[in-house]
């Protein structure tokens, strides 16, 4: 029976991880090409996935075909997908906050996944047998060496990243998102490292975990949360794009510049004159000649005039 639930606890987020991939595809074609967010988000789910989906066929091969033994090649794989899932945590938080603190912590993870990569490299094809037990006492030592130093460095950069990250940003989703699942990650690189106690002293057969398996429970769960994230995201993608649709029938109707355009975007989405200023690469002066002419050929005579209109108008598409 433990065999068939933790086969099972692989479905859950194989399941998820295909609902968030075909989502992603279908809706975001365009984005995933030209928006590096959406491309680190779908790598990320794309990994947690293809680590379910590899796990419940090394799992099914076990306990259908009575084959117990795992070939070299892939151990190797198995630790290197749990391996990249840090880093390409990582990744998508710098995606979401290009600032140096975020580049150099995604940089630093870059280069020690390449170096644990390797490490493990090692162990798992040099000193592992096919029941992925370790026989010298030395191997032993270096696996769990190696598993503890893995767990810290990364336990520390996913709690930081995430602490940077969610005094960082204004929105929930990404907050939510990138909060839980450095929790979720962390409580599984304590879950993994716990667990190592079994290696080396019997041959620990991949779906009998004593007393549980949770390995597909944790994945489950960052699929959850990355499917959470991924229709938040296409929810307020939608509703941003009924707003530049709006925006574009007032530019229309109105005869309003391109610039007046970004201008009355950026006035919407609530940014003041300096901020329009530094992101349209404009003087402030010029900056309140825009807001002047719009307002005139709206006949509105302030910003929150404005913004009533636009939502006016979008309330009655």
């Amino acid at each position: 029976m433990t065999a068939y639930n933790t086969l099972l606890q692989f479905i859950l987020p194989a399941v998820a991880g295909a609902i968030g991939l075909v989502t992603l595809a279908a809706f975001e074609k365009r984005q995933l090409k030209n928006d590096s967010q959406t491309r680190r988000i779908f790598l990320l789910i794309c990994l947690v996935t293809c680590i379910s989906i590899f796990d419940f066929v090394l799992y099914t091969r076990e306990v259908f075909l009575g084959e117990a033994g795992v070939p070299a090649v892939f151990r190797m794989i198995d630790y290197w997908l749990y391996a990249l899932i840090p880093a390409t945590y990582t990744d998508a938080i710098a995606s979401f906050r290009n600032d140096n603190r975020t580049a150099a912590v995604g940089r630093c993870s870059r280069f020690l996944t390449c170096v644990f990569l390797v490490l493990y490299m090692i162990i798992s094809v040099f000193m592992m047998d096919p029941g992925y037990h370790i026989g010298s006492y030395a191997g032993l030592m270096f696996y769990h060496i190696t598993e503890l130093a893995f767990t810290a460095v990364f336990t520390i950069l996913i709690a930081y990243s995430a602490v940077h990250a969610y005094g960082s940003m204004n929105d929930k989703a990404p907050k939510v998102f990138f909060v839980s699942s450095a929790f979720c990650i962390g409580l599984y690189l304590l879950y993994t490292l716990w667990d190592t106690r079994n290696i080396g002293y019997l041959n620990v057969v991949t779906w009998a975990r004593e007393p549980v398996d949770l390995t597909g429970w944790f994945l489950s769960i960052l699929n959850l949360l990355i499917l959470y994230y991924i229709f938040c995201y296409l929810l307020k993608k939608e509703e941003e794009r009924s707003i530049e649709e709006v925006i574009d029938e007032f530019a229309d109707e109105y005869s309003l510049t391109d610039r007046e355009r970004e201008v009355v975007m950026l006035i919407y989405e609530g940014a003041g004159n300096s901020e329009i200023s530094e992101k349209l690469f404009i003087s402030l002066n010029t900056v309140k000649s825009h807001i002047k002419h719009i307002f005139r050929k709206l006949q509105v005579n302030s910003r929150l005039e404005l913004i009533q209109v636009i939502n006016e108008k979008k309330a009655t598409r």
